[in-house]
């Protein structure tokens, strides 16, 4: 059973100066918050439902504030912290792609070298320098997608990850396009002239972060395998941030409906333009 606790103006949490670990909010008199048993961490009743109710691998929460603790949250947070998902990148081999033709031109020159064909020692440097391109490729690759607890992380190359604290976030937007054809002029006051496009996109989420948004385009396989969780995922954090979704797929928009009731859906030509801006396919306009 979730205890939710009405913080009094005397209450120990206003003297410690307590912050949601969800939102970074700072708690107020008359907020409603939820303290997990474990770890005495206090949650505001939305982040709490973010949570799925659930902290620390457990449900219990307690019925008053506990005495004032000289607790260390961040820390505490970071350790307590558990994957919810793990998806992949869509395109996340062209660092393997990429060392195919410059490990085919290294092995090329290194041939020559050895036979003494050439005795241009600087090749050697060039082939240094070629055989280290997939490796400055998969450094800076985005890799994919790891979602926990209180932070969305951006995986990248050699195990590296690109922290996005959900407290810092304003906003996740995200489209997906099965592909649909549509009519576009090919001049902007001669609407007889027209052009049919294929318009589609992969599952791409979009997470609105400081001055430039991060994008971040999934594989259709990986979406599809963690679709239940992306679903469940998109409907806790809508307690929290506002969630968009643009699509043509219809039992993808029925899913948000029933399960993602807070999330705003755009559909077909609305959402791209929503989520791109005015399209142009070349110097082609979308009328």
């Amino acid at each position: 059973m979730t205890n939710s606790i009405t913080i009094l103006s005397n209450s120990p949490i206003l003297q410690e100066s307590r912050q949601d670990p969800i939102t970074g909010d700072l708690i107020k008199e008359g907020d409603k918050v939820v303290i997990c048993a474990s770890c005495k961490s206090a949650f505001l009743e939305g982040s709490w439902k973010y949570l799925g109710e659930k902290h620390c691998n457990q449900t219990e929460t307690l019925s008053q504030v506990p005495a004032k603790q000289n607790f260390k949250f961040v820390k505490k947070l970071k350790q307590l912290e558990q994957v919810i998902f793990s998806a992949e990148s869509y395109g996340g081999n062209t660092a393997l792609i990429t060392a195919v033709p410059t490990g085919i031109i290294s092995f090329i020159i290194s041939i020559l070298l050895i036979l003494n064909v050439t005795d241009l020692v600087w090749l050697w440097g060039v082939v240094a320098g070629l055989t280290s391109i997939p490796f400055i490729f998969n450094a800076f690759q985005t890799k994919g997608i790891e979602v926990k607890e209180t932070a969305i992380y951006i995986k990248k190359g050699f195990g590296l990850k690109k922290r996005h604290p959900i407290s810092k976030l304003a906003k996740i937007d995200f489209t997906f396009y099965n592909g649909f054809d549509h009519e576009i002029n090919l001049n902007r006051k001669i609407n007889t002239m027209v052009n049919e496009v294929t318009i589609s996109t992969p599952p791409t989420i979009r997470l609105a972060s400081g001055w430039f948004p991060v994008y971040l385009a999934l594989s259709e396989y990986d979406f599809n395998k963690n679709r239940e969780k992306f679903i469940e995922f998109f409907s806790k954090i809508s307690n929290v941030l506002y969630v968009n979704l643009s699509t043509d797929d219809n039992e993808l928009a029925k899913e948000f409906e029933e399960k993602v009731p807070k999330a705003t859906i755009r559909k077909d030509l609305e959402g791209l333009r929503y989520f791109y801006g005015k399209y142009y396919n070349k110097q082609v306009y979308l009328g």
